[in-house]
């Protein structure tokens, strides 16, 4: 469904948290911040792009996973850097 409504297309975009009670509350050290972001980057990347996927990383653990074949209308860009668009309006 959300091929069709989307034309085949999604647009994510992932943040960073860097607000110190944000860390806090969860008892994680704002020093590894970006270290568990690129991790979990790349974790969604792999799960995105390849069929199966294991992660054993410092801080992201996940068994063995299969990803479910969905069909594709077209054969365009994969998971990547976005574009910017300074001029479009949501």
């Amino acid at each position: 469904m959300l091929d069709a409504i989307s034309h085949g297309r999604l647009e994510v975009g992932f943040a960073r948290a860097f607000l110190p009670h944000e860390f806090a509350r969860f008892g994680i050290s704002l020093d590894e911040s970006r270290e568990r972001f690129d991790e979990g980057l790349e974790t969604v990347r792999r799960l995105l792009e390849e069929e199966n996927v294991a992660v054993s990383g410092k801080f992201t653990r996940l068994e063995r996973r299969r990803r479910c074949r969905a069909r594709r209308k077209s054969r365009g860009r994969r998971f990547g850097s976005p574009r910017w668009r300074p001029n479009r309006r949501l």
